[in-house]
């Protein structure tokens, strides 16, 4: 027979055995468990990453929409520049010939009146005696009724051709106003393009 210290020993060396395996069991547990929390964390930090690389991404599509936008804004404007100046060049050909037929009208009207300054410088007796009919005497005082009817026209006309000058003078007056806002406009959106691309 044994001795009861043979049968003990195996018996304490498979429990040591056995404790060892356990607690290597549970440090593997233990370092298995580490290492998921690790790889949670990290697949943690990459959603973060992505959702901030996403954000970032759609931040700049949205400035390179702002710019595009800012682009279309400046070129609504420049076209609009264009168009007002051009509305202005129209507006001051319309004027520069407003002007040229006011003169004309007043040429007219200087040579009606003068002709009538010669004509009623005549008395209306003279004017029987100087002709030998009375048809020719009736045909000069038609001539002068005409003459004065005339002038009246030419009058009314030189009045609505300065009403209208003085309208065309407000409307160039208006344009370049506008012409200077849609300016300072294109200017500042200019810098906030600059800005934007920046």
């Amino acid at each position: 027979l044994l001795p009861v210290s043979f049968w003990l020993f195996p018996i304490v060396a498979s429990a040591d055995v056995l404790d060892d395996l356990r607690q290597q069991l549970l440090e593997r547990r233990q370092a298995l468990q580490a290492i998921e929390e690790r790889i949670h964390r990290y697949r943690e930090e990459v959603s973060d990453r992505r959702e901030a690389a996403e954000t970032l991404r759609g931040q700049i599509r949205v400035i390179e929409g702002q710019v595009s936008a800012l682009k279309l804004e400046l070129d609504k404007t420049a076209v609009e520049v264009e168009k007002t100046e051009a509305e202005g060049k129209v507006v001051g050909e319309e004027i520069r010939r407003a002007e040229g037929d006011m003169d004309r009208k007043r040429r007219q009207l200087r040579e009606a009146l003068r002709l009538l300054q010669v004509v009623e410088a005549d008395s209306v007796v003279e004017a029987f005696f100087k002709y030998p009919s009375l048809s020719g005497a009736l045909t000069e005082m038609r001539a002068v009724e005409r003459v004065q009817q005339r002038t009246q026209e030419t009058l009314g006309e030189v009045k609505q051709l300065r009403e209208a000058l003085e309208d065309k003078a407000t409307s160039l007056r208006d344009l370049e106003r506008e012409l200077k806002e849609l300016k300072d406009r294109q200017e500042k959106q200019r810098r906030t393009l600059e800005d934007q691309e920046a």
